[in-house]
């Protein structure tokens, strides 16, 4: 959100996250060589009405817990 103005709908797509993919792919941090990433369906992505505006991220979990993260261009 910007000056109060919603930045782009969310939308939810099957894919690889790029964190398990970076995670899996080192193989001096998994405990087994055959462990890699796998597609998901609980990816989401936006894309920005203004390709230079700050991004606001807000993601509450199933327990509550509230996770916040800024991006800027």
């Amino acid at each position: 959100m910007e000056n109060g103005k919603v930045m782009g709908a969310m939308t939810q797509y099957t894919g690889v996250d790029p964190y398990a993919h970076k995670v899996c792919t080192d193989k001096k941090r998994t405990m087994q060589s055959w462990i890699s990433a796998a597609n998901t369906g609980h990816m989401f992505r936006a894309t920005p009405e203004n390709p230079r505006a700050n991004i606001k991220i807000k993601v509450t979990d199933r327990f509550g817990n509230v996770y916040l993260q800024t991006i800027s261009k």
